[in-house]
C-alpha cells in the first residue's frame, strides 16, 4: 500500500503515465488489437519503474493504521 500516492505530484505522474501511453486503448474502449490483455505486462512494468520510490508498507498494516485513525 502506498502511504502518500494521494498527493498531487503522484496523482499526475500516474495519469501522465496512462494518458501518454495508452491512449488508444482507452480511445477504443480496450476492444480489438487495444484489449486489456496487449497493454497489461507493459503497464506493470511501467507502474513498477514509477512506483518503486513511493513509501509504502504492507496491505494488512496500512489498513490496521487507518482502523486506527477511523476509531479514533
Amino acid at each position: 500500500m502506498f502511504t502518500n500516492s494521494g498527493a498531487d505530484d503522484r496523482l499526475r505522474e500516474i495519469t501522465e503515465l496512462f494518458d501518454n501511453h495508452y491512449q488508444a486503448a482507452f480511445r477504443a474502449n480496450f476492444q480489438g488489437v487495444n484489449d486489456i490483455q496487449e497493454i497489461e505486462a507493459d503497464a506493470v512494468t511501467r507502474l513498477k519503474n514509477i512506483t518503486k520510490s513511493y513509501a509504502s508498507v504492507q496491505f494488512m498494516e496500512g489498513i490496521k493504521a487507518h482502523e486506527k485513525k477511523r476509531a479514533a
